[in-house]
């Protein structure tokens, strides 16, 4: 998972930034919806229907639903470069020697870093890439281990153009599968 914390990207401030990610927006417009309806049942129940436990419940979910909600909207955070265009990102976890793994696809060549063992631990190793589609770049960022504030990662890969290109349509077939 690609955390709110990472360091990698927050290494490069005047490149990359942390920002409310497109889910957000969903999440805080449920909330206004959420306290609408549980508006309308409390006085509904309070009033038309006479049933004070339903008013009640729907009176505290008032609250808790849309708080809950908001939070959420809160933690929803996703990179992205400095002039606002988004970044499509993706972990891949991996078995190989991380280091092995850097280099490998320090080359840009998929011919030599695919194929890669994967592995099945998202916390441990893993590929991430942070691709801005349309200008043909991906930030590539291969984890030793650990997340957040933590992670022990390499420097930041940029590969343009048609090494961009390649990789994600390596990423597509699976890193795991020789390059054709």
């Amino acid at each position: 998972m690609i955390t709110a914390d990472d360091t990698t990207l927050a290494a490069r401030p005047e490149q990359f930034e942390l920002a409310a990610g497109p889910q957000a927006r969903l999440f805080r417009l449920m909330a206004v919806a959420d306290a609408i309806l549980f508006a309308g049942v409390a006085i509904a129940a309070l009033t038309v229907w006479q049933e004070r436990a339903l008013g009640i419940a729907a009176a505290v979910l008032v609250v808790v639903a849309p708080v809950t909600l908001l939070w959420v909207a809160g933690r929803v955070r996703a990179w992205r470069l400095r002039d606002g265009r988004p970044l499509a990102n993706r972990v891949v976890p991996i078995a190989a020697d991380p280091d092995e793994t850097f280099e490998r696809l320090a080359t840009g060549d998929p011919a030599i870093y695919t194929p890669i063992q994967l592995g099945s631990n998202r916390l441990g190793p893993s590929v991430r890439t942070f691709s801005d589609l349309e200008r043909r770049v991906t930030y590539v960022v291969v984890t030793r281990s650990g997340s957040g504030s933590t992670l022990d990662a390499s420097p930041i890969l940029e590969l343009h153009g048609e090494q961009h290109d390649a990789l994600l349509a390596a990423l597509a077939r699976g890193l795991g599968r020789a390059a054709d």
